[in-house]
C-alpha cells in the first residue's frame, strides 16, 4: 500500500494530459478515518471550485476569479489573477469513491475518501459425499 501511495505522490499521481495551465501541487494521507486529497486554491471560491468522480477518476476544475476592472485608477502593476484548474487524478483501487466528501474553507479544498471495506462472506460448503450419493 506505501508503494501505491507513493507512486500517487511522487508521481503527481497518474494525471491525464488535460492538466490546468498551472500544476497545482496536492497533498496526499492517511488521516484517521479516510485518506485526504488536498488542493491550495488561495483566490478561488467554493461556487467557481467543482469535484467530480467517474469511476477511479477523480475530476477537479476551478474557473478563475473575475477582478473588476481598475477604473479611474493608474495602475501601476497587476500580479492578480487566476488561471482555469482542470486536473484529473486516479484513485488508488482500495479507495471507496461513494464515501467522498468535499470541503473547501481558506482556500484549501479537502477530499476525504474512506478505504473499501472488505466484507467477509459465508463460502457455502458442499457436501462431496451427498453429490455423490446423488449422481449414483
Amino acid at each position: 500500500m506505501m508503494e501505491t501511495m507513493n507512486g500517487f505522490v511522487a508521481a503527481g499521481a497518474p494525471i491525464t494530459p488535460a492538466q490546468s495551465a498551472v500544476n497545482v501541487p496536492i497533498n496526499f494521507y492517511e488521516a484517521r478515518e479516510a485518506f485526504v486529497i488536498e488542493m491550495a486554491l488561495p483566490g478561488y471560491t467554493s461556487d467557481a471550485v467543482h469535484a467530480a468522480i467517474n469511476g477511479r477518476m477523480l475530476k477537479i476544475t476551478a474557473e478563475p476569479v473575475r477582478y473588476e476592472t481598475f477604473e479611474e485608477s493608474k495602475v501601476f502593476n497587476h500580479q492578480f489573477g487566476h488561471t482555469p484548474i482542470d486536473r484529473t487524478l486516479e484513485l488508488p483501487d482500495f479507495l471507496d469513491p461513494d464515501t467522498a466528501e468535499v470541503t473547501m474553507a481558506d482556500g484549501l479544498l479537502r477530499i476525504s475518501i474512506a478505504r473499501r471495506r472488505e466484507e467477509a462472506r459465508q463460502l457455502p460448503i458442499l457436501d462431496q459425499h451427498a453429490k455423490d450419493d446423488d449422481a449414483a
